[in-house]
C-alpha cells in the first residue's frame, strides 16, 4: 500500500511539474538578465526573474510582457520559444 501511495505521489507531482511554463530571459550574450518583471498581456503581474533570468511558471498564459528597465518592452508567445529561452 505504501508503495502505491508513493507511485501515485510522483506521479501527481511529475504531472503538476509539466504544467508549468518555464520562461528564462536573456541578452545577447546569452547572460540571465535578473528581476525583468513577467506580466499577461493584459498587463496583470505574473512574477519577476531570479538571478539566472528564469520565472519558473507563467502560470500558462500564452503571451507575456516582459519588462526591464535597461531593455525595450516586448510581448512573447510562449508557443514560439525554444526551450523557453527569450532574448531581450
Amino acid at each position: 500500500m505504501k508503495k502505491f501511495l508513493y507511485t501515485l505521489a510522483a506521479l501527481l507531482l511529475i504531472t503538476i511539474s509539466a504544467k508549468a511554463q518555464k520562461l528564462t530571459v536573456v541578452d545577447n550574450d546569452g547572460n540571465g538578465i535578473h528581476l525583468v518583471t513577467v506580466l499577461t498581456e493584459d498587463g496583470n503581474m505574473i512574477g519577476v526573474t531570479d538571478l539566472g533570468g528564469t520565472l519558473l511558471d507563467v502560470k500558462g498564459a500564452a503571451k507575456v510582457l516582459i519588462k526591464h528597465v535597461a531593455y525595450k518592452s516586448k510581448l512573447v508567445d510562449m508557443s514560439a520559444l525554444q526551450a523557453g529561452k527569450v532574448t531581450m
